[in-house]
């Protein structure tokens, strides 16, 4: 049975900028983020409708889109004071309507935390008993994951971290409120790197360990790049392709044998030839003179 906390350390989720606009595709550079910027609305009237806009601004070409906040909405519906608030961009207006859920589903937004946010921590851990329960608040709904964010305060990695830790909620699904959580006792080394927060850097293995690792990898990385000499079926057929059939012609007019094909008969016979194609062709025109005379 464990003992219980001695202590609470208070976390806060604080936000650093607006987030970014994603699945907003610009119409000019088809990128798909935006900013508000310092954050300015655009107030319009219809009679007594007003229509009500949050500027916001492609990240890549700079074009300027507009955000719909109010559509035909009456006029004496407003408060006097939010009125003023949208005419004169007031920061914290602009920071909750870009926060507000509904603005995200009627304009088919998301938001992007990325570089966003902070998380404030306690200077030090307290040197007193083990266990220690550390209470997270959310200033402002940013989305993110228990266990990272838990690994990032503590100072471990993430396996570490959630084997030194209790938590009544999934720690794997991103939240947006406020959590609790148990932080036991752990090793020398993890208690040293939870009190200065910093990462722990992985440790070597042992030698005797590592040797036969190394050797294994080095003995797949030689059968990948040198498969060693072929079958015997292999060699035998590259040898068959490699037999010629004919021997290599000869330029030794002495070693040519006079009945082989380029042997000293054939050229005779070649030589002869244009002389009968030219005698063949004296005859016939001899012959065809002797008719038409």
């Amino acid at each position: 049975m464990s003992s219980p906390p001695h202590g609470v350390l208070p976390w806060v989720v604080r936000r650093t900028r607006l987030p970014l606009l994603l699945s907003r595709r610009c119409v000019d550079c088809r990128a798909e983020s935006a900013t508000t910027g310092e954050g300015r609305f655009r107030v319009n009237a219809n009679g007594k409708l007003l229509d009500v806009w949050l500027l916001a601004r492609c990240v890549s070409c700079g074009r300027t889109s507009k955000l719909t906040v109010h559509e035909r909405a009456p006029a004496r519906s407003f408060d006097p004071s939010q009125l003023d608030g949208y005419r004169g961009n007031d920061p914290e207006l602009v920071a909750s309507t870009l926060l507000d859920p509904l603005l995200a589903r009627r304009n088919h937004v998301t938001l992007d935390w990325t570089g966003a946010w902070r998380l404030d921590t306690p200077p030090a851990w307290p040197d007193e008993a083990w266990p220690v329960q550390v209470e997270v608040v959310f200033q402002d709904p940013v989305p993110v994951r228990p266990d990272r964010l838990i690994a990032q305060g503590l100072g471990l990695s993430r396996n570490a971290a959630l084997r030194r830790i209790t938590c009544d909620i999934p720690l794997r699904r991103p939240v947006s409120t406020g959590f609790t959580f148990t932080v036991m006792a752990g090793t020398s080394g993890d208690a040293a790197a939870t009190s200065s927060a910093t990462p722990t850097t992985a440790r070597a293995p042992p030698a005797s360990a590592a040797e036969p690792a190394a050797a294994a990898r080095s003995r797949r990385r030689q059968a990948r790049h040198d498969p060693g000499p072929p079958p015997a079926r292999r060699a035998h057929l590259r040898d068959r392709r490699r037999v010629t059939l004919w021997p290599a012609p000869s330029t030794n007019p002495d070693r040519i044998p006079a009945s082989s094909p380029s042997g000293p008969a054939a050229r005779a016979g070649a030589v002869a030839a244009p002389e009968r194609i030219f005698r063949a062709f004296q005859a016939t025109n001899a012959y065809c003179f002797s008719r038409h005379s």
